[in-house]
């Protein structure tokens, strides 16, 4: 997390790509076909959570939550995610799926009905995937992402894990029992790599199609100066570019 008042100098002249359009997402994230999730798809109701704190996890904050989920009233699935460092291990009578070594996060992020983990750069692909999340800050270079995702109404903030008290247990109660149609969601396009190289090559970057361009692209196709150098001049209707386009974007 950067804020352009990090980078602020009279001596030097530059741009800083900052905020969410820059962005930057793992090739492994940006498989399409694993993040598309039809809405009617989406669960009302916390069955699946994924459980991340990253690759070492010093607080043993998984063990924290794992805790806390033991007195939770539902049953409930964990995908839970500990890396090479993670010296933790904990039971919980949920049923846990317990992945090392993982190379499968997107696949995991796809399944989840909620994620709880740290407030790193993890959170970008939670917003990517637009999957409700809960967010401890593990160390300071998370306080950040941590505040802005919730001053944007984003993340439950778990705080730091420092203390394991009522509080702590009725956020995240709150949390999982909370009705997700309702959850505010805001989506990480993924293109921030591509935007980057556009500017350090000539500002331009391109991406494919995708079906909700079509509306776009029926205005520019039937702007007057468009119609007026095409081989037919007439313009077209909504219906018939609608059909167009379903079959380029195929």
């Amino acid at each position: 997390y950067a804020s352009s008042g990090i980078y602020e100098s009279e001596a030097l002249a530059f741009r800083p790509l900052l905020g969410e359009p820059f962005i930057l997402l793992r090739t492994e994230i940006l498989k399409r076909s694993v993040r598309e999730r039809d809405e009617g798809e989406r669960a009302k109701q916390i069955r699946r959570i994924l459980i991340s704190f990253g690759g070492s996890d010093l607080p043993n904050m998984t063990c924290m939550v794992l805790r806390q989920l033991k007195a939770y009233s539902r049953d409930l699935e964990l995908d839970l995610v500990l890396g090479q460092a993670n010296p933790h291990r904990d039971s919980c009578r949920h049923r846990i799926y317990l992945h090392e070594h993982v190379e499968n996060m997107a696949t995991l992020y796809a399944t989840a009905d909620f994620v709880i983990g740290a407030g790193g750069s993890s959170c970008y692909e939670c917003l990517f995937f637009e999957v409700p999340m809960a967010v401890m800050s593990s160390a300071e270079n998370q306080d950040g992402i941590v505040n802005w995702l919730v001053s944007e109404g984003l993340a439950y903030n778990l705080g730091t894990g420092e203390r394991e008290d009522d509080q702590f247990r009725d956020i995240l109660f709150g949390a999982l029992d909370s009705d997700l149609s309702k959850l505010k969601r805001k989506r990480i396009d993924g293109y921030g790599a591509a935007r980057v190289a556009g500017f350090l090559d000539d500002g331009l970057w391109w991406r494919h199609p995708r079906d909700a361009d079509c509306e776009q692209y029926f205005h520019w196709v039937n702007d007057p100066d468009v119609r007026k150098n095409a081989i037919q001049n007439e313009e077209i209707s909504f219906v018939e570019h609608q059909r167009w386009f379903g079959g380029k974007v195929e």
